[in-house]
């Protein structure tokens, strides 16, 4: 409501006693109120902004995640093998994870789940319980199917949970694990500590992530435009900066490896098979065109990213370290 509307010339009455009442002139009540109404209109229009502006930012994030779609998560798992989202099969997943020297009397925090297929690969490998937490609400879904199906549901339970605000795990874990997540998160440092916070003494954190190469800046044109079309938003930054955010978090770095030729290796050999993936989605059923363009746009997410890295503006790093001993 307008001041125009809501005064429309007459002064409500409880001001009018408040003028007889203290001793005012009428003139000067009636000020004191229209200056009541300009601020009371100032707060309905902050608050409509605010309101309009949460709206604006819930239906971005919509949007960004409504392209994962139920075929796009098929067709990737078609790609990179059922539970995966990217690189990084069974075989190169238990690999990496030796370091943390996984038993089945412990537990495993892993963080950006996704699908699941590295939790339910190392719980299988190693019996380690696992609590896996995931921002997609579709994907959480679809991985606890896949454990399901399995038969681990039990040993690996996947959540979803929105790992950009405040977070905050349910127990203490003896190890915590995570593939390609922290660039998405904006803010890093919260996550870090949060983890940290959720690990016993001694506990390792391992993780890949994708970093800017050296040099990089997230504001060039080919890094926003790869940010714009990545299906995620994503807060890049160098390898130098995120070791500098867990330094700070108190963790000992132990491992810092630029991993990105073993990387391309892996995307190169998922995709040389491309024309026979083709070929199968358009046999699919009745959505065999809308399978061929999200084909064609995954294969496009995928040349952008590796496009970048062998610029050397995108460097994929794994990271191996620890909580100090309290």
């Amino acid at each position: 409501m307008s001041i125009k509307t809501e005064f429309n010339g007459q002064i409500p009455l409880r001001w009018r006693l408040k003028a007889w009442w203290e001793g005012y002139e009428l003139a000067d009540i009636e000020k004191k109120f229209l200056e009541h109404l300009a601020e009371q209109d100032a707060i309905k229009a902050a608050k409509k902004a605010k309101r309009l502006a949460r709206i604006r930012d819930e239906a971005a994030k919509f949007q960004k995640k409504d392209e994962l779609s139920q075929i796009r998560v098929k067709i990737t798992q078609l790609v990179w093998g059922e539970g995966y989202c990217g690189p990084g099969g069974p075989e190169h997943i238990t690999a990496m994870a030796k370091a943390l020297n996984l038993s089945a009397k412990e537990t495993l925090l892993v963080v950006g789940a996704r699908l699941g297929g590295p939790a339910r690969i190392l719980c299988g490998e190693t019996g380690v319980w696992v609590n896996g937490f995931e921002d997609s609400k579709k994907l959480a879904q679809e991985a606890n199917k896949i454990s399901r199906k399995a038969g681990v549901e039990k040993r690996v339970q996947i959540r979803q949970m929105n790992l950009s605000e405040g977070t905050k795990f349910p127990r203490i874990y003896d190890n915590a694990f995570s593939n390609e997540i922290f660039f998405t998160i904006k803010n890093k440092a919260q996550l870090l500590a949060t983890i940290y916070d959720h690990l016993k003494g001694e506990g390792l954190f391992l993780m890949t992530d994708l970093v800017l190469g050296e040099g990089t800046e997230p504001e060039e044109p080919d890094i926003q435009e790869w940010s714009d079309k990545e299906v995620w938003d994503v807060f890049p930054m160098t390898s130098d900066a995120m070791i500098e955010l867990m330094s700070r978090c108190g963790y000992r770095i132990r491992v810092h490896e630029d991993i990105t030729d073993l990387y391309l290796e892996q995307v190169s050999k998922a995709w040389e098979d491309a024309d026979k993936l083709v070929e199968f989605m358009a046999k699919e059923d009745k959505n065999s065109r809308e399978n061929l363009e999200t084909v064609f746009k995954e294969s496009q997410h995928w040349s952008r990213r590796t496009g970048l890295m062998r610029k050397g503006k995108l460097r994929v790093m794994r990271y191996l370290i620890q909580k100090p001993l309290a």
